[in-house]
């Protein structure tokens, strides 16, 4: 029997060949034992690893995958390295097809993550259930004023002035033409009548009713629109 010292060397170095090693696995891997590797690294990742030893068994994994022609199950090894460290890289000792199917993993993640990035931006959380009222209230939208009704008034009112002038000034036009179609069909004969406007005023009439009436018409229909 050996020493005590001896017997605990050798409980260590049990212990140690027992515990899972990532430098283990790659020396498994080195030397093409591809299950023993495969084994090696499933122990490993059952616990709680560094960044960078849980990403590079990853890394492996998906490699082996690769050597028994399962590209599925290598772009899915080969974005969760990527995922828990976005910097690994598969190395220049990796075959081509390893390299390509690499580089495929990490647009098809990017992809997915820009795809995810955009849902989030179009669809932008609602109000928190239960939030208060105070700063739902705040995040709403200010409600838009109606219409002016003084607008509307008044617009309607200078319109009807207008129109108002615009018959008189008809009016006044009508008597005029209907004295001068007198005095013509019975010279001398015709007087001239109290409300008949002078032949300036008639002019005047003539040139301006047709305006007012115009202002008159738009007046009231812009008050209605505005109303």
């Amino acid at each position: 029997m050996g020493s005590p010292a001896a017997v605990l060397a050798a409980l260590i170095l049990g212990q140690a060949a027992a515990k899972p090693s990532l430098g283990r696995a790659v020396a498994y891997f080195n030397d093409f034992d591809d299950a023993h590797c495969q084994a090696e690294l499933t122990a490993l990742l059952r616990h709680p690893q560094p960044r960078l030893v849980a990403a590079k068994a990853h890394l492996y994994l998906a490699l082996i995958a690769m050597n028994r022609a399962d590209p599925d199950g290598a772009l899915a090894e080969f974005k969760k390295a990527l995922l828990i460290d976005p910097a690994i890289d598969v190395g220049l000792e990796a075959s081509p097809k390893a390299r390509l199917a690499f580089q495929e993993a990490r647009h098809e993640l990017e992809g997915q993550l820009a795809g995810s990035d955009v849902g989030v931006a179009r669809n932008p959380p609602g109000p928190t259930e239960g939030a208060p009222a105070a700063a739902v209230s705040e995040a709403a939208p200010s409600p838009r004023h109606g219409r002016s009704h003084a607008l509307g008034i008044t617009l309607v009112s200078i319109g009807a002035a207008a129109a108002a002038v615009a018959i008189y000034g008809g009016v006044a036009l009508l008597q005029y033409d209907s004295y001068v179609n007198g005095v013509n069909a019975k010279p001398g004969q015709t007087a001239y009548g109290a409300g008949t406007p002078s032949a300036s005023t008639a002019n005047g009439w003539a040139i301006a009713w047709i305006p007012l009436a115009v202002a008159g018409a738009l007046g009231i229909a812009g008050g209605v629109i505005a109303w």
